[in-house]
């Protein structure tokens, strides 16, 4: 069989096509498995906000490589005074939400919000409402109002030494069916507002370690368990601070 020009021209044509197919076909599964084994060593794209109301929301942005298994979010608020009887500075942190919100697999958004039913999140759980109250009040009574109409110099509760902080603990999982943790922190600071971050696990296990309270049932219990464990003294305290 004799083949024309334009015929041998046409099957070397449809044998560069063939080729160039099958490089492509290569390619993309080689390129699969890159994206594949990235996932083992990096983190799924995460948008975490956590809004006025203390609530968050918790969008994967990676679905394809990672999947959401639980998110873990706590609120504390630091609450504190200084002394200037005893010379003491008092910063208490107060847990005042915890929340664990696990068999979220699949979801590519979360929401975490005051009806959301889980159990406590780093079994941690809230101080008792009324007694973040109470020590509120008795922060206002004993050393914000008598200082600011002038009644007494026996302290004062700074500006400085209120603040709320927030950590989000997202649990995901990737192709290699591994599971592991994305940590978030937002911190407002007096006079900055509201600062986001990436935290550490070492970060985050030292700052439990801070604020796990033990329960107690009465106020007083919790108030003097609080400022002895809390206290520094003054000179310490504004010594450190400069």
């Amino acid at each position: 069989m004799v083949f024309s020009l334009s015929d041998l021209i046409g099957i070397v044509s449809l044998l560069v096509s063939v080729i160039a197919l099958i490089l492509s076909i290569v390619a993309l599964n080689i390129s699969r498995e890159v994206v594949v084994y990235s996932s083992k060593d990096y983190e799924p794209q995460l948008d975490v906000t956590i809004d006025d109301n203390s609530e968050v929301t918790v969008i994967n942005r990676s679905k394809k490589l990672f999947k959401l298994i639980s998110v873990s979010f706590i609120e504390v608020k630091t609450v504190g005074y200084e002394d200037n009887e005893q010379g003491i500075v008092v910063r208490m942190p107060l847990l005042i939400k915890s929340k664990h919100c696990p068999y979220i697999e699949g979801q590519r958004r979360v929401f975490i919000t005051e009806e959301t039913i889980g159990p406590c999140a780093f079994q941690l759980c809230p101080i008792k409402k009324e007694f973040v109250k109470n020590i509120d009040d008795k922060i206002y009574k004993e050393y914000l109002e008598p200082f600011v109409n002038g009644e007494s110099q026996k302290g004062y509760a700074y500006p400085s030494f209120q603040s709320i902080g927030f950590y989000v603990v997202v649990t995901y999982e990737n192709k290699f069916q591994e599971h592991k943790n994305a940590y978030f922190n937002k911190q407002h600071y007096h006079g900055s507002g509201y600062v986001n971050s990436k935290v550490s696990y070492e970060q985050l296990e030292n700052y439990l370690k801070y604020i796990d309270t033990p329960k107690f049932e009465d106020f007083d219990s919790l108030w003097n368990y609080m400022v002895e464990r809390y206290k520094v003294s003054s000179d310490e305290f504004w010594k450190a601070s400069v």
